[in-house]
């Protein structure tokens, strides 16, 4: 198990490196090829689809729970209960998002017929379509996909992200080469979906060995899974109204082109989150076991720290150098006319990093079955987000949805949250800081080249911007390894050096 969690974070590692590879190259193209306006139809098809992944009703943050409650209690039977309920429970949800999704595709024209064409309906209808057979078929992976984290194949797991981010422009892009527009990217992420599911079926399968027990006594585990799962589910109901509500607003207000530069910023936001997210996706059969089995805060605080630490050391260089090149690197990246999504990707980083730093927390709330305090938390943010959202989105476009939702993540994401990891889940939180701190020390050798670079070097050119990006990164890389790396962490790193030069 430890080689598979070693292996699967290694190959996060390459994942990100690949996904902003593809990214860099992939999406000037995809926006040179679609258009302002056709990139605005898939982003606001998209965000309404997106809508329907809430069908999975937070149950696939359950599994794991019951499951290593069973593995516990060495209860084989029901585990193969537990298979088989979720494979029914997601049967059903997956033909009802297949029939909503539908409808809402059929309904397109009546909620944006004053800001969009007739063609720009009918384009977002097709769209709408395809995504939805592709989330239908996700919702149903997602039984797999659980069974898969559960038993810790972390390679399989991982490998079959890294896939898909390299598998998806080689379908999209011939197609808009052939002038399929907005719909060649939903085809793509149709293929990659029947791809995803019928791979990760294939595995638990021949490889796992999953038991799936279709008859057995459902009802109280039911009854049992859709309690837990509730705050879950409202908590992924708010999520999605943070991060999908302003291209709706935008789609309904102000038309294709602002949805556009709402949406490469919210690209670029996704990009950051998930440098964190797929890190800690890692560790979380390990704290669903860890509670089961031994129920040590001390054990829990030391991992929470020393994930927090790590995903810092990389989304915080990621920040500051988006800050200070950001604006230039959208214009060389994606064209003068997208300049508008630095704003937005920076008003929507900025408050998303210390959820980011302390993610694993989420799990750790989960896995104790405290997740209620934040979901309704993070209700109360949703609710001043569309307050907020909706006369700045109609008066500044883009940026200003971006505002809004900047205030609504910034209120609940510090101090109350932290608060409640101290008192209620016992987490050593003052330790977490100090950690931060001292690595947060390491960054004044960047920043300041940062600073210095953009002054007397400058980024009007692509050399020049190549040149203080260079220089950037080779400070940061000094400056973490020499003063923010602890014994732990510096012994590590030889190891994995070593092990490489080796080889």
């Amino acid at each position: 198990m430890q080689d598979q969690k070693k292996a699967g974070v290694l190959i996060s590692y390459l994942t990100i490196g690949m996904n902003i590879l593809v990214q860099l190259f992939y999406t000037p193209l995809m926006l040179q090829l679609l258009g302002q306006e056709e990139y605005g139809v898939y982003t606001l098809s998209s965000g309404i689809i997106s809508y329907l992944s809430l069908f999975d009703l937070g149950l696939s943050s359950t599994y794991l729970k019951f499951y290593f409650k069973y593995k516990k209690e060495n209860d084989s039977e029901k585990i193969a209960i537990l298979n088989g309920t979720f494979f029914k429970v997601f049967f059903i949800l997956s033909f009802l998002v297949m029939i909503s999704g539908i409808s809402l595709a059929v309904n397109i024209s009546n909620f944006f017929k004053h800001s969009l064409t007739a063609n720009e309906v009918g384009r977002a209808r097709i769209v709408m379509l395809i995504l939805t057979a592709s989330m239908g078929l996700t919702l149903m992976s997602n039984v797999w996909t659980a069974i898969i984290i559960a038993n810790e194949k972390f390679v399989s797991q991982k490998g079959l992200g890294l896939f898909k981010i390299i598998f998806s422009p080689f379908i999209a892009v011939p197609l808009m080469l052939k002038g399929y527009g907005a719909v060649s990217t939903a085809i793509a992420s149709l293929a990659v979906s029947i791809l995803s599911l019928t791979y990760s079926f294939l595995y638990c399968n021949r490889r796992i060995g999953c038991e799936m027990n279709l008859r057995g006594n459902h009802k109280g585990l039911l009854f049992e899974m859709f309690g837990f799962s509730f705050f879950i589910f409202l908590n992924d109901i708010i999520s999605q109204i943070n991060w999908n509500i302003d291209k709706v607003l935008l789609g309904y207000f102000r038309g294709t082109v602002e949805t556009a530069i709402y949406g490469l910023g919210s690209q670029i936001d996704t990009i950051y989150r998930s440098l964190s997210t797929s890190i800690s996706s890692v560790f979380v059969p390990t704290v669903n076991r860890i509670i089961n089995e031994e129920e040590r805060s001390a054990k829990i605080s030391e991992l929470f720290v020393r994930v927090g630490r790590l995903q810092y050391m990389i989304i915080f260089p990621i920040l500051e150098g988006f800050l200070f090149y950001g604006q230039k690197f959208i214009e060389l990246w994606a064209g003068k006319e997208y300049a508008g999504s630095y704003m937005v990707a920076l008003l929507l980083m900025l408050p998303a990093t210390v959820p980011l730093i302390q993610n694993i927390g989420i799990d750790i709330q989960r896995a104790k079955n405290k997740h209620k305090f934040r979901s309704v938390i993070y209700s109360v943010m949703a609710v001043i987000n569309i307050v907020i959202s909706i006369p700045l989105c109609i008066r500044w476009g883009a940026a200003g949805s971006a505002v809004g939702t900047f205030f609504s993540l910034a209120i609940g994401n510090g101090l109350i949250m932290n608060v409640y990891y101290a008192k209620h889940l016992s987490l050593d939180i003052k330790s977490f800081w100090l950690e931060i701190w001292r690595l947060t020390k390491a960054m004044i050798l960047p920043t300041l080249t940062a600073v210095l670079s953009v002054k007397f070097i400058g980024t009007a050119s692509v050399s020049t911007f190549i040149v203080c990006l260079v220089a950037y990164i080779l400070s940061y890389l000094f400056s973490i390894i020499v003063f923010g790396l602890n014994k732990n962490e510096k012994m590590y790193l030889k190891d994995v050096i070593r092990k490489i030069i080796g080889r």
